[in-house]
């Protein structure tokens, strides 16, 4: 028996695999990260069953699983996100079955998949008869509104508690095509010619990385996530307007820089992040490489031209947010680009 696990949740996966293991006599178990890897699978192999989140990355979860009803492969559901509009229609675009991630260690999801596996060839023959009866134009397109309504529904909602506070970071789960208001936080490494010029390529590489490392575990205490990291630095997002936020980030980035500068011997000046923060409205891409926004384009010009070293550049949207406490900390610069900006002093 062969099952293909569609899932980028890599804990949850090993979880799986130590269960269906234990239940199932000679399964074979294969993993996809999203959608378009698992038809890529597909394409090539065969299996008895998918078993799939309902956050499939490339395409939405119900074009997903109407692909895999006309490849005649069935699949059962389970998923964190659950609500009665989100069920009804994924067993409408050929789920056999719909499962909540947080009920899956009660122990009736073995029998749950045994019964889609037992289904399977009956569900088959219905998926061919209903072949021959295609749906009217008119139901296509009320069909179309409903699942729209359904991504819009979760996007207001998203955006409700991410205004309110209640959902920041990794919890925030933005909808591909979707706006949404982001404070940016751009960080770019500053080098020093003299310490690359004394240091071997691979451990040059490696101060590089263990910086990073150590600098992307600091956003998450804030409710900043990780959206882009690059060879010399790295860009953060924090949803809705948590401009203080943003701004404790960078003092503590900042604050660690200074403290492992202290800890290597011999270094011959201080290695620099620059730090570039601004706000706006996003259009969201999974793809994080395929995001335009003014809002991020000038925090990254801020952290790469802005001729500090280790320094703090914020535009003027987020000043005007930050407070009083916080503002006698930045001074006004020459306008950036021509917009507002201000720079961190460490004493007021």
């Amino acid at each position: 028996m062969e099952l293909l696990i569609v899932d980028n949740d890599t804990g949850i996966n090993d979880y799986y695999l130590r269960l269906l293991e234990s239940e199932f006599r000679n399964v074979k178990v294969k993993f996809a990260a999203g959608a378009n890897k698992a038809l890529e699978f597909l394409a090539m192999s065969s299996c008895d069953l998918v078993i799939t989140d309902t956050r499939v990355g490339e395409m939405s979860v119900f074009e997903f699983l109407e692909n895999l009803t006309t490849r005649k492969i069935p699949a059962v559901v389970v998923s964190s996100e659950v609500s009665e509009r989100l069920i009804v229609e994924c067993l409408r675009a050929g789920a056999l079955d719909f499962v909540a991630k947080s009920n899956i260690k009660l122990g009736h999801l073995p029998v749950v998949l045994m019964r889609a596996l037992l289904e399977a060839d009956r569900w088959m023959h219905i998926q061919e008869y209903s072949e021959t009866k295609p749906h009217r134009p008119e139901y296509l397109k009320i069909n179309q509104k409903i699942i729209k309504s359904i991504n819009d529904e979760k996007a207001e909602a998203n955006r409700r508690l991410i205004s309110q506070g209640m959902m920041t970071g990794s919890q925030v789960d933005l909808i591909d095509g979707e706006n949404y208001f982001i404070v940016y936080l751009y960080l770019v490494l500053q080098i020093p010619a003299a310490l690359i010029n004394i240091m071997d390529q691979r451990k040059f590489l490696s101060l590089k990385g263990t910086i990073l490392d150590r600098i992307t575990e600091i956003p998450s205490k804030y409710g900043g996530s990780l959206w882009t990291r690059k060879e010399d630095g790295c860009f953060f997002a924090f949803p809705g307007e948590a401009y203080i936020q943003s701004i404790l980030t960078a003092l503590e980035i900042r604050a660690m820089m200074n403290i492992f500068n202290a800890t290597i011997e011999n270094l011959p000046e201080p290695i620099g992040a620059n730090i570039g923060i601004s706000a706006g409205s996003t259009v969201y891409r999974e793809n994080k490489s395929g995001i335009f926004s003014e809002a991020l384009n000038l925090c990254a010009h801020m952290a790469y031209y802005n001729g500090e070293n280790n320094g703090i550049m914020i535009g003027g949207e987020i000043y005007e947010k930050i407070g009083a406490r916080a503002m006698k900390y930045f001074f006004k610069s020459p306008d950036f680009e021509g917009r507002p900006a201000f720079k961190y002093e460490p004493v007021a």
